[in-house]
């Protein structure tokens, strides 16, 4: 049964594999819910999930001769969780901050305003707009790239996100500040966070792989 208020887009609906998780006592209300879109869908992944058993930057192996139970050895470094996926060219199942909506939005006006030496390095907005036909949120998340240095950094870092509702043919604008320790790499030598100036690569979309808009901001 496609959602009430789906209207022309029910005809899309397809059979496929519901997943509900951390719902406790309101599971079975959750799920009731959601199918008859009488709530929206508006959460996004805060992991990867990995397209299969195999997939990740450790796998278990069964039980060792010293241990009956095993161990899994973590040495990804500072590439944990999506930042793995993102270096080795993985494809998951479903991508850090993924999610999904019964109306659909369009993104535009993008603009990013970089700032001085104080905690708060730039501001990114955008203006969000639901071109759909029923009330829905939206989330635009931004990611900072490689910082200007010769130190090893991930080439895609959470640096902010935004969460908004809006009606049908509703408009927004949203603003993602863009902090100076999310734009910092941590100096071992020195036991202090450094924050290399000049250009560093800004990314604009609805999860880690769905990126709209490439940008740059100009660390001072």
């Amino acid at each position: 049964m496609p959602p009430r208020g789906a209207g022309s887009r029910a005809r899309s609906w397809r059979r496929g594999p519901l997943q509900a998780w951390y719902q406790g006592a309101a599971t079975g209300t959750g799920i009731a819910n959601i199918l008859y879109g009488d709530a929206e869908p508006g959460g996004r992944l805060p992991v990867t999930f990995p397209a299969d058993e195999h997939q990740g930057p450790s796998v278990y192996t069964g039980g060792k001769a010293d241990d009956a139970n095993g161990t899994i050895t973590y040495d990804e470094g500072i590439r944990v969780g999506y930042k793995w996926y993102d270096k080795h060219r993985a494809k998951p199942l479903f991508p850090f901050g993924h999610g999904l909506s019964y109306t659909s939005f369009s993104h535009d006006r993008l603009r990013v305003t970089s700032h001085g030496r104080g905690d708060q390095a730039a501001e990114v907005s955008v203006d969000v707009r639901n071109t759909g036909r029923r009330t829905g949120s939206d989330v635009v998340q931004v990611y900072v790239g490689h910082l200007p240095i010769k130190v090893d950094t991930p080439a895609r870092t959470l640096a902010g996100f935004a969460k908004v509702t809006l009606e049908p043919r509703r408009r927004r604008r949203l603003t993602i500040t863009v902090t100076r320790r999310t734009l910092s790499y941590w100096d071992e030598s020195r036991s202090t966070w450094v924050t290399p100036t000049g250009k560093v690569p800004v990314y604009v979309g609805r999860s880690v792989t769905d990126v709209e808009y490439t940008i740059t901001i100009t660390v001072h």
